[in-house]
């Protein structure tokens, strides 16, 4: 029994095998923390669910590969699995779940090879760098996983207007650097890694090894007070661009803002410590935001 049976129909998927792979994708999507993308995804027409739960079923799996398991068989796991999803989706026989489901959406919406095959090549990047000396390093890092990755949704959500791409790429990577400051000490802890630009650390007198304690520094707090207010000023320019989407895809967009951004207020009113909870937006708060977006606003009265 397919949980979305009513979408998948809509969508004109009819064989059996492939609305499993659908379904796969749309389970990976809720349980790998992905509750947030899939409330937003609830907005969006039902034709167009189980693709944008193809493309982030894909971002799921392949970033569980990057960063789970055993350190000494990551790569060797996550270049298996890329060169046989690639060859799948150049041959249009998928052999796995994301193949199926991401080839037949690729093909339904016109998404091109080289987006998956760029979104892959910065996945790879975290199999080999650590760090980011600056900014302007972390950003290309940014460009390269969640630019490719919202070009992937581009065409699904349909813009009326090609700046809509310049808008949708600036939200995918608020979003992802959003992740970065609350992961700021699980990163550090699990993966050794640190996304936050080196020489952020350095102008606030933060070293590295303050990101594995258990509480924040108040060095720590004003360089992540630091990282939110650049995060805020790329989700201002996301959010700019959601005139440039059919009214169809708006109210998705605009959840989606509301619930990761709002991760940073969750951060803020900890007094920005980041390194012994995670924030999160709470259930009361989720369901507030999505009955705004999904409920009609009140007709004015007559006067």
């Amino acid at each position: 029994m397919y949980l979305d049976s009513r979408a998948l129909d809509a969508a004109g998927v009819e064989n059996k095998v492939l609305r499993e792979s659908y379904e796969f994708c749309r389970r990976l999507l809720i349980t790998m923390d992905g509750r947030s993308l899939w409330a937003a995804n609830l907005l969006f027409p039902p034709h167009k669910r189980p693709h944008v739960c193809a493309v982030y079923g894909l971002a799921r799996y392949a970033d569980q590969i990057v960063d789970s398991g055993d350190p000494r068989h990551r790569a060797e796991e996550f270049e298996t699995w890329a060169a046989r999803l690639l060859a799948d989706l150049r041959s249009g026989v998928g052999g796995d779940p994301i193949g199926r489901a991401l080839g037949h959406t690729m093909r339904t919406w016109g998404i091109a090879l080289t987006d998956i095959e760029n979104f892959l090549d910065g996945l790879r990047t975290d199999l080999i760098v650590s760090e980011y000396p600056t900014y302007a390093d972390l950003d290309r890092y940014l460009d390269l996983v969640n630019g490719s990755l919202a070009r992937l949704i581009l065409p699904i959500m349909e813009p009326v207007d090609p700046r809509a791409e310049q808008h949708t790429v600036a939200t995918s990577k608020a979003a992802q650097l959003t992740n970065f400051i609350r992961d700021i000490g699980k990163d550090h802890r699990r993966l050794g890694r640190c996304y936050l630009p080196l020489e952020d650390l350095e102008r606030f007198g933060v070293p590295r090894s303050d990101l594995g304690e258990r509480s924040t520094s108040p060095a720590l707090r004003e360089l992540v007070r630091f990282q939110i207010a650049r995060a805020r000023e790329m989700w201002a320019l996301g959010a700019a661009g959601v005139d440039y989407l059919p009214p169809s895809s708006r109210p998705a967009s605009r959840l989606a803002t509301a619930l990761y951004s709002g991760i940073l207020d969750e951060i803020e009113r900890r007094d920005h410590e980041v390194l012994d909870t995670r924030a999160r937006v709470s259930t009361r708060r989720k369901a507030a935001l999505v009955l705004r977006e999904y409920l009609p606003a009140p007709r004015p009265l007559a006067a």
